[in-house]
């Protein structure tokens, strides 16, 4: 064909050609619109796409796009559809970076550096300084103004009797002041004046070394005797108690202080002997649920000196960790009112409380949680009945332990 010819041919096809791209676009406009609902894009926010994920600053720059989607004017087919881009982003357009202090501390990165009083966690604003004592009550805080209503300058109230704030802030909280001439178990800043006494609320056979008691890290159990695992039993017991609500704070056990200790007696160790419970000037209360409902101590003994010497409680020990009076209140005990081993014979202590093959043959000493005092010593030694079998169940008394 020659060349006028073809000129001529196109020019007279152009139209058309024109036409049809023009229904194809619309075409493919119309397909891209579903016919289900669907949220509209987020046409204020940018997709960062960074080659080494975003932390605030990225090291092949920093790109980003907004869809705006496609429109299309159904009632025009002789114009394109139009878009809408936004222009990349910058470094300081990113959000979540924070101003950094002149003396390079950085709030929120978790350092306290420069002139920052705290960086992150309970009882720090957003401005990282400490929030006790701004007047206003903070995540962490139940209060926040000057003892008695705040307890130690803690921002946490003292004497509503419930453990508040972060751990330590409140040692103790009794919902009741001290009483001028009295012995309290916890003061007015709830900090801890006495030590915890309570009968189990569980029931165990004679041999504890198969009870499958917890030890925290770092604490063993001693071979030949089940007594550090009647003591793990008395420390889980306080620590679950505490979690639902006896406001008591516990304090974690060591290889050195066992924290609570089981009034148990055998060949090696007694409460009175060197290697059994810690002895100091401290008095023993004993949790006790009021008519409101609310958790006040009772005490049993001025001292551990006092309980071994006048061979006496003040109380019945008959209230378990939460601050209940147990029903069945036969224990565990092989313990003179001295707190000295009853009996050494290993058909008398259960074999030092960790016999499992003889269970049926041996025996152990146990007390009566009584609901009197007398006799005085029938709390820790029953002379009054048999010894029973180790393969019965029967709770134990459980002390806490001086703090080292």
């Amino acid at each position: 064909m020659h060349l006028h010819a073809r000129a001529a041919l196109l020019l007279a096809l152009t139209p058309a050609l024109a036409c049809r791209m023009l229904y194809i676009s619309g075409e493919q406009g119309e397909s891209s619109i579903s016919s289900t609902s669907f949220d509209p894009p987020d046409l204020t926010s940018a997709s960062v796409s960074t080659s080494g994920g975003f932390d605030g600053a990225s090291s092949g720059g920093v790109t980003a796009s907004a869809s705006s989607g496609v429109g299309h004017n159904e009632g025009s087919s002789d114009s394109e559809p139009t878009s809408s881009t936004t222009p990349p982003a910058t470094a300081s357009d990113e959000t979540g970076s924070h101003d950094t202090a002149t003396s390079g501390a950085a709030c929120g990165d978790g350092d306290v550096t420069g002139d920052e009083e705290c960086d992150g966690g309970p009882g720090c604003n957003e401005d990282c300084r400490d929030s006790c004592g701004d007047g206003d009550i903070d995540p962490g805080e139940t209060c926040d103004s000057q003892p008695p209503h705040c307890a130690m300058g803690a921002c946490t109230l003292c004497g509503d009797g419930i453990l508040n704030g972060t751990p330590g802030a409140e040692e103790c909280d009794d919902a009741s002041p001290d009483i001028a001439g009295t012995i309290d178990a916890c003061s007015d800043e709830c900090r801890k004046t006495a030590l915890l006494a309570f009968i189990s609320s569980t029931s165990h056979k004679g041999d504890f070394s198969n009870s499958d008691a917890e030890f925290p890290f770092g604490v063993y159990d001693t071979p030949l005797s089940g007594i550090d695992n009647a003591d793990m039993i008395c420390l889980n017991l306080v620590k679950n108690a505490q979690i639902g609500g006896l406001p008591w704070a516990v304090r974690p056990a060591t290889a050195e202080n066992h924290s609570f200790k089981a009034w148990l007696s055998d060949y090696f160790s007694s409460p009175s002997s060197e290697k059994g419970f810690t002895k100091c000037n401290l008095p023993y209360f004993m949790p006790s649920i009021t008519e409101s409902k609310k958790i006040d101590f009772v005490m049993i003994g001025k001292s551990f000196n006092q309980i071994t010497t006048d061979n006496q409680l003040l109380t019945p020990l008959n209230r378990n960790e939460s601050g209940s009076q147990v029903q069945s209140k036969r224990t565990w005990t092989n313990t003179k009112s001295d707190g000295t081993t009853f009996t050494v014979k290993l058909a008398s202590n259960c074999s030092n409380w960790s016999e499992t093959y003889f269970l049926q043959d041996y025996h152990g000493y146990y007390g009566n949680a009584t609901d009197s005092l007398a006799p005085p010593s029938r709390w820790t030694i029953d002379l009054d009945a048999d010894p029973k079998k180790c393969s019965d169940n029967h709770r134990i008394y459980c002390f806490e332990q001086c703090p080292p």
